[in-house]
């Protein structure tokens, strides 16, 4: 047998703490993950807090199809990104905040 198959130039694996397997995801898939955190990051309220949007809010306002876009929710949140949330017995996602760290006493 030959050698195994490195990776492509440019790509980073070394320090990669992601246990997933199977080919890599298109740079098309990963822009489009990228533009629902954008815009799920971007949506607060007055205090600055996080406010959930439902898959057909995000779609309609990235003009992105609902299957889509519910693929990229999943892997958000697979990934820690984002959280789902009911509101009025709809699934409403949001960014997930980091709590403020406590002091030490």
């Amino acid at each position: 047998m030959g050698e195994p198959e490195q990776p492509a130039e440019g790509t980073d694996t070394a320090g990669t703490t992601d246990k997933s397997k199977g080919r890599p995801r298109p740079a098309e898939t990963i822009e489009r993950d990228e533009k629902v955190l954008a815009y799920l990051s971007d949506q607060k309220d007055e205090a600055g807090a996080p406010v959930g949007k439902t898959r057909d809010e995000i779609a309609g306002a990235l003009e992105m199809p609902g299957k889509q876009v519910y693929l990229s929710l999943y892997r958000l949140s697979r990934g820690g990104q984002i959280v789902k949330g009911t509101v009025g017995g709809g699934h409403h996602w949001s960014v997930v905040t980091v709590a403020e760290p406590v002091p030490a006493a």
